[in-house]
């Protein structure tokens, strides 16, 4: 290998190195916003912590950790689906990384599926700690 290549290769590295560094791996997001129940009725939501782990590609909030089922430099989106008391909670939604707007909504479900409640979540976020 010449000492032309060598560098190319080290320039490469390096600059993949300082790529991979400038993503934080663990994201806080504190959100506030409304949440909406099935009913109509309308809540304000202060300071929801959401949780993201971009190495483990998962997202806590909304009493689940959720996966992350597609990132790409302006949104991530996730889901997630888990037994609880008798029944099942999925939740569905999406993060705006350009405005920090989050979009979810969570089912329950019991029995044959049916549904027992559902909330839809309006919120703004705001990063509160980067951790690399």
């Amino acid at each position: 290998m010449t000492l032309t290549a060598s560098v190319i290769l080290l320039t490469l590295f390096i600059a993949e190195a300082q790529a991979q560094a400038a993503e934080p791996v663990l994201l806080d997001l504190f959100c506030d916003g409304t949440k909406k129940k099935e009913s109509g009725t309308t809540e304000p939501i202060r300071k929801l912590h959401l949780g993201l782990d971009f190495k483990e590609k998962t997202l806590a909030g909304f009493a689940l950790v959720a996966q992350i089922d597609s990132l790409t430099d302006a949104t991530i989106t996730f889901s997630a689906h888990a037994a609880r008391d008798g029944g099942t909670v999925s939740v569905i939604g999406y993060v705006d990384r350009l405005t920090g707007a989050v979009w979810a909504t969570s089912v329950r479900q019991e029995g044959d599926n049916e549904i027992t409640g559902a909330e839809t979540y309006d919120l703004s976020c705001k990063i509160t700690d980067r951790l690399l």
